[in-house]
């Protein structure tokens, strides 16, 4: 048992599991080795058989909330939100204040489209772990999916304070796009680029603002880049052809719409 905790602190997940299963088959129904087998499986994406020993270990401790948590991650991954919501609730009675139940369930809700309900967990999750960068991001993308702009540019500069990012750029500067307010818009989306150089969203959007502008030239340079950086984004395809539509040069606006249309349902 303690080789395998050893092998899983070192990251050695695969022998460190070998060791873990060994140690159960000596010693059946021992809740130390069960939760860190279930540790060790969700490291490998082995959802199916950390649930199993996540479900054995809870038999022996139902009141344990870090190991409904971990069974929550797993259920999680394996696309049944529901259940992992009643895991998540259960461990947030037990431990009312560990960030990470939270933010899991957070997240579950967001994934869910129920962003609404996603933001007062997010800022329960905050005032207990304020420097957390990644609630503070999630909080922000909660507002600015739930509409509530001018909070998540709120949400999006105290994020910067903590952690800048090309994605946390990117999110302030549609932000501001939203608001029709371009020009503060593009410093952010052009900070975020000096931070990662292909990321598609500061690109598209670049492109996207320089065309509202009727910078047509600039706007071309930055959808084809966006393309480059990732060739199946829809949104850079449908404003090409629109360009196309445009300059006049239909056939070329079709075959983009055929290829804007083929992606969209994949």
């Amino acid at each position: 048992f303690s080789l395998g905790v050893m092998l899983a602190s070192e990251k050695q997940y695969q022998a460190a599991q070998f060791e873990l299963e060994k140690a159960d088959s000596l010693q059946p129904e021992t809740f130390e080795i069960l939760y860190n087998l279930g540790q060790v499986l969700l490291r490998t994406s082995d959802y199916s058989k950390a649930e199993i020993a996540l479900t054995r270990a809870l038999r022996l401790k139902p009141q344990s909330p870090d190991a409904l948590y971990l069974l929550a991650q797993a259920i999680t991954n394996e696309s049944r939100p529901l259940d992992a919501l009643d895991l998540l609730l259960r461990a947030h009675k037990i431990a009312p204040d560990n960030a990470d139940v939270i933010f899991l369930m957070a997240q579950v809700s967001m994934s869910q489209s129920y962003f609404e309900d996603a933001i007062p967990l997010l800022e329960s999750g905050i005032r207990i772990a304020p420097k957390r960068s990644d609630l503070h991001a999630a909080l922000g993308e909660s507002y600015f999916m739930s509409g509530k702009i001018d909070k998540a540019i709120e949400a999006f500069q105290r994020l910067l304070e903590l952690e800048p990012s090309a994605r946390s750029y990117a999110f302030l500067g549609l932000s501001y796009r939203n608001l029709g307010r371009f020009d503060e818009a593009k410093q952010y989306f052009q900070r975020g680029l000096k931070l990662d150089p292909h990321h598609t969203l500061c690109l598209f959007n670049l492109g996207f603002i320089a065309e509202r502008q009727g910078d047509s030239a600039g706007a071309e340079a930055m959808f084809q880049e966006t393309l480059r950086s990732t060739p199946q984004f829809p949104d850079a395809m449908l404003e090409l052809a629109n360009l196309r539509v445009v300059e006049k040069k239909l056939p070329e606006a079709a075959d983009l719409l055929r290829k804007y249309v083929q992606v969209s349902h994949d």
